[in-house]
């Protein structure tokens, strides 16, 4: 039997001060909605340009703790490009090609600090997981998060922005995200965001053209997930 695997990648920048409240009762929405996937381990990482950690490293989702506004403290700067490599690339240390594996992104910002990688790099490496059906997603906190997934090679299906003010907005974006992770994990259909869901989120950024593309050690080193 496949492995079911979430990692969250959290933006803890400075600037997520301003939409705190919000981001942590969504990331805990997201979590409650997929409590009831069987064998489900979870995986969460924060990151700014201070450090990258990790808060959960593969515990099983009922044993999830809530996520509290001291777990995601802001500070710091955007190198989403590092982060997200750093996940991707420990996980294949711990997942199978064949393993159902969602690695989520969630940021109020654009990329503006990477040291270690680059955005090739990247891009190579959500290509090539996503060749073996692992899920890449892209949650722009008030921000046109279409421009840097489509950089990355996150399909627009599985990218939405939504309005990081709204609590009621925020919520629904989460809910979405598990709605469509507990389809993954149960029959393999790959995340897909309807324009409907995206605008229930408040994503003023939605494509009017959406077509679906498939599309360094140190820091490795020193933050096993």
């Amino acid at each position: 039997m496949p492995a079911n695997a979430a990692i969250l990648v959290a933006d803890r920048s400075g600037s997520m001060s301003n939409i705190l409240d919000n981001a942590v009762a969504g990331i805990n929405e997201y979590i409650s909605g997929i409590r009831k996937v069987a064998d489900l381990t979870f995986t969460m990482l924060r990151f700014d340009t201070i450090s990258t950690d990790v808060v959960h490293r593969r515990i099983p989702i009922a044993d999830v703790p809530e996520i509290t506004k001291t777990d995601l403290e802001p500070r710091g700067g955007t190198p989403l490009i590092d982060a997200l490599c750093i996940a991707i690339t420990s996980a294949k240390d711990h997942y199978k090609d064949d393993d159902r594996v969602v690695i989520v992104a969630n940021t109020d910002g654009f990329e503006n600090a990477s040291r270690e990688y680059k955005l090739d790099d990247l891009h190579a490496l959500i290509k090539e997981r996503r060749a073996v059906g692992w899920q890449f997603v892209f949650l722009g906190a008030s921000i046109d998060a279409y421009r840097d997934a489509t950089k990355f090679g996150i399909n627009t299906g599985s990218t939405m922005s939504y309005d990081a003010k709204n609590r009621g907005a925020t919520l629904r974006a989460s809910s979405g995200l598990s709605g469509q992770s507990m389809s993954y994990y149960s029959t393999g259909a790959d995340i897909n965001f309807s324009d409907e869901d995206k605008r229930a989120a408040g994503d003023a950024f939605i494509p009017a053209d959406k077509p679906g593309t498939k599309t360094a050690k140190s820091l490795i080193d020193r933050v096993k997930l």
